[in-house]
């Protein structure tokens, strides 16, 4: 089988399916992206094809109406269509190509009960909040495509599922999971992005103290005040801490770097979590799903989007703690740090669900789930 797999260029989104390329692939099926050419390399090393497309960050409902056009060019070609749920369009898409549409979430599954909080936060989601925003972009998107069954992005999410969803995080993880058909929704587990484990020889770490890891993504990372706020904190505390701030945030914006932090703007993340006691992070479904993987306790400050979900699923399984940044000072910074360093409960907590996830990979999962679907489809 030939499938078209649709996804958001963003690291977060596009990660977690490059397992499941490679194991389309493994099965015997040709599997080309749609998406930009910024991931180019990483998806030819799946042994994928790469069809690209214009993006306008700033013009979304022009970026999905390229994307779509795109796809119809390639109507006949595919047999099956899988989409990033943030591609709204993708079920009428796949039903304009006349091939199955297979949803999947980089993210917790999504339906109106987890997607409202989602929508009075912070994050590209809030736009949606406005009926008068959903319905000029639904509406753009409509006129582009030519195709009047797309609905708006939330009744996308919650109303219009697919016969089939892969989720990216473990039937533990997901909030209110009894809402979601077990028929329709496959919670296959994290994904994690293949890339190095070694420790690159420019990182600095002394095995004798604790080692304490700070990202706040790849997307909303700009927060130098933020990120002041913990160099001034960590500077008291006894041990090694290594911040990733993107390549964004000026050096110099931060004021002077305390001898026990290393600053950089970007870093082999899943290598620095094997060797990590503590991740503070901005709860980004990849970024937790690494910390799962990896064992790692983790300090959620959640800034956008579905962040503060996972930092209260975080907090339900006792792995971890979490704050709302904007009620971080100095003081409250040292104290979450400490407690969390010396809290074996939750150490204890993080290698139990580690252990849980050990053996597994949702990519591989998901391609399984998806063969088994279609093959079910095909006549007797």
């Amino acid at each position: 089988m030939r499938f078209l797999l649709l996804s958001t260029p963003y690291q977060g989104h596009i990660s977690p399916t490059f397992s499941l390329a490679r194991e389309l692939i493994s099965l015997g099926h040709q599997v080309d992206y749609l998406t930009n050419e910024k991931w180019a390399e990483e998806v030819r090393e799946t042994g994928a094809g790469l069809i690209t497309y214009p993006q306008d960050e700033a013009d979304l409902a022009g970026t999905l109406s390229k994307a779509y056009q795109t796809a119809i060019a390639h109507k006949g070609d595919y047999d099956s269509l899988i989409f990033d749920e943030f591609n709204f369009t993708g079920r009428a898409l796949a039903d304009d190509m006349g091939i199955p549409g297979i949803r999947f979430f980089p993210c917790v599954a999504m339906n109106e009960r987890i997607i409202a909080p989602m929508l009075q936060g912070n994050g590209v989601m809030r736009i949606f909040s406005d009926p008068k925003v959903l319905e000029f972009i639904t509406n753009s998107v409509r006129e582009q495509t030519g195709n009047s069954d797309i609905s708006d992005t939330i009744d996308e999410a919650a109303n219009r599922s697919p016969a089939l969803n892969v989720v990216f995080v473990s039937e533990w993880f997901q909030p209110d999971i009894e809402t979601f058909p077990r028929d329709k929704y496959k919670f296959v587990g994290p994904s994690i992005r293949e890339t190095t484990t070694e420790l690159p020889s420019w990182l600095q770490i002394d095995s004798t103290r604790p080692l304490v890891y700070l990202a706040l993504g790849t997307i909303d990372n700009m927060h130098p005040d933020l990120y002041r706020k913990f160099l001034s904190a960590f500077e008291d505390i006894p041990a090694n801490f290594i911040l990733s701030v993107g390549d964004q945030v000026q050096l110099s914006d931060l004021g002077e770097i305390p001898a026990n932090c290393q600053v950089y703007p970007v870093v082999p993340q899943n290598a620095i979590l094997g060797v990590a006691d503590l991740f503070i992070t901005h709860g980004g479904m990849n970024s937790v799903n690494e910390a799962l993987v990896n064992g790692v306790p983790m300090i959620v400050v959640p800034l956008s989007n579905d962040q503060p979900i996972n930092a209260e699923q975080v907090a339900r399984l006792g792995n971890g703690l979490t704050s709302d940044p904007d009620n971080l000072d100095v003081e409250s910074i040292v104290r979450l740090v400490n407690t969390a360093l010396n809290d074996d409960e939750m150490k204890s907590r993080a290698k139990e669900l580690q252990g849980r996830l050990a053996g597994r990979d949702g990519g591989i999962e998901a391609a399984r789930e998806i063969n088994t679907f279609l093959s079910s489809q095909q006549p007797s």
